[in-house]
């Protein structure tokens, strides 16, 4: 059956089919382009997961850091004021 299976959007398999080849070429491209994403947000997971176990990021480095906020930043920005 053409229409068995609808997606989230409701529209079934043979009103896809009859929009042509454009639609299907730019469903494509949307699709690689999700993937490309994932990737990139799993490998830059795993980059920063690597650089904390092995102590690669300085003391004062805050952004996307587990741990680190801005609170934590203007802490060490307050102790500094007040060691200076």
């Amino acid at each position: 059956m053409l229409d068995s299976a609808p997606g989230v959007d409701s529209l079934p398999n043979y009103f896809l089919q009859t929009l042509g080849s454009p639609f299907v070429d730019i469903m494509t491209i949307a699709f690689f382009n999700m993937i490309g994403k994932l990737i990139e947000t799993a490998t830059a997971k795993r980059l920063r997961d690597a650089a904390e176990a092995h102590i690669l990021f300085s003391n004062s480095q805050m952004r996307a850091r587990p741990g680190r906020s801005t609170e934590t930043a203007l802490e060490l920005l307050t102790e500094q004021i007040y060691t200076a």
